[in-house]
């Protein structure tokens, strides 16, 4: 099984985007993760990719 990896974040008004090695894009609702739904913008933005793209921090 391949491991797709994040390239990207991209953060918008009421969700944010993650973008996949294979040219995918995913739109997740910030209100699927109540800390995210309660974060100010400063806190959306300061993000970074772990584990060489498989994960978010």
């Amino acid at each position: 099984m391949q491991t797709i990896k994040a390239t990207q974040v991209r953060i918008a008004a009421e969700r944010f985007y993650i973008l996949l090695e294979d040219g995918r894009e995913l739109g997740i609702p910030y209100d699927w993760y109540w800390r995210l739904a309660e974060a100010t913008p400063e806190q959306l933005n300061n993000w970074r990719l772990i584990g060489g793209g498989q994960g978010i921090f």
